[in-house]
């Protein structure tokens, strides 16, 4: 009798195992956790750098990251117009360029404010945006940093900006890591650079701040929010709920890791993911808070429509792109 349970209870459970096995492979969906692919650039920091280090963010959000390191901002834009990426993180007026070539692309997350700034030596006798007429500035023409920097030098001090002569402020096209370089090495007057390039050269080599982004936005804007780099989805991702949240999720982790700093863990990963020394990463860390809200939150609409006012004004982009394409809070 005993012998009949026995085998009618190993019956039971493997029926149990069967049946499981039988759901899983007519759903393989629901077995599997979804893969994203991003793409950022080298020379930049991003909360998906963060993702893509944490695999506890992963897990909880429920959501694989595989993230594509490129070297500049238009190598960025072509991944996800190729669809080499699903998810790209650029500053807001290079997502309108992405638009703009017809990407059918969508704006869903907001990583940190504004951080660019105008760098010199501390002996070339350049105190205010104003004194740049006449000097060689090295920036990254290809990057949307150097498209606000042209708008704002007009819209601010009426200064023309281009390569070459017949310019007030000459530039030299330089890609991102040999920006600082030629500033420190007496090439240029002048640099426009982002982080983690900024702190870089403040801290290790001592290149002095003329203006940063946040300074000339505020002459420009008044008190309305600086946004700088968002996270840009295909509509495979923005449209499909489940799957734009788990996204957004490991989003939000990321940048409350970034923020609390717990133990030094923020600091010792810019040490380790960007390769600068632990005062850059602490000059990084406090010049750039990351937002960690679970959506977009309705008031920066009006700040990014601005940013592409500028980028417009600058050449950038041919036409301010719809605020359909930007996710808010009030649409999740």
């Amino acid at each position: 009798m005993n012998r009949i349970r026995a085998v009618v209870a190993v019956l039971v459970i493997l029926g149990i195992v069967l049946a499981g096995y039988v759901l899983v492979s007519q759903n393989p969906e629901k077995s599997k956790t979804p893969t994203v692919v991003g793409a950022t650039i080298k020379a930049g920091i991003a909360s998906i750098d963060v993702v893509d280090a944490d695999k506890g963010i992963q897990e909880e959000a429920g959501v694989n990251f595989t993230v594509l390191r490129l070297t500049t901002p238009p190598q960025v834009i072509d991944a996800i117009l190729k669809g080499d990426a699903q998810i790209i993180t650029v500053p807001v007026e290079l997502a309108a360029v992405a638009m703009e070539r017809g990407g059918d692309v969508y704006i869903i997350a907001l990583d940190y404010d504004l951080n660019q700034a105008i760098l010199t030596r501390p002996d070339t006798g350049i105190t205010s945006p104003a004194d740049l007429k006449g000097r060689k500035v090295a920036a990254v023409v290809g990057s949307g940093t150097y498209a606000l920097f042209k708008a704002f030098m007009k819209e601010l001090y009426n200064l023309t900006v281009g390569e070459g002569e017949g310019y007030d402020i000459q530039i030299v096209n330089l890609a991102p890591p040999t920006v600082v370089d030629a500033l420190v090495n007496g090439d240029v007057d002048a640099a426009v650079i982002w982080e983690p390039l900024v702190s870089q050269a403040i801290v290790k080599y001592g290149m002095k701040v003329v203006a940063t982004y946040q300074d000339l936005w505020k002459q420009y804007a008044g008190n309305m929010p600086a946004p700088m780099l968002v996270w840009v989805a295909t509509s495979d991702i923005a449209k499909n709920k489940t799957l734009l949240d788990k996204v957004l999720k490991a989003h939000q982790l990321a940048a409350e890791k970034w923020n609390k700093n717990e133990d030094n863990w923020t600091i010792n990963f810019l040490v380790n993911a960007y390769n600068v020394d632990p005062s850059v990463a602490k000059s990084i860390w406090e010049r750039d808070p990351m937002h960690a809200e679970s959506c977009i939150p309705d008031n920066l609409v009006d700040s990014m429509v601005k940013i592409w006012g500028l980028a417009k004004e600058a050449g950038y982009i041919q036409e301010i792109p719809s605020t359909d394409r930007i996710i808010t809070c009030s649409q999740g």
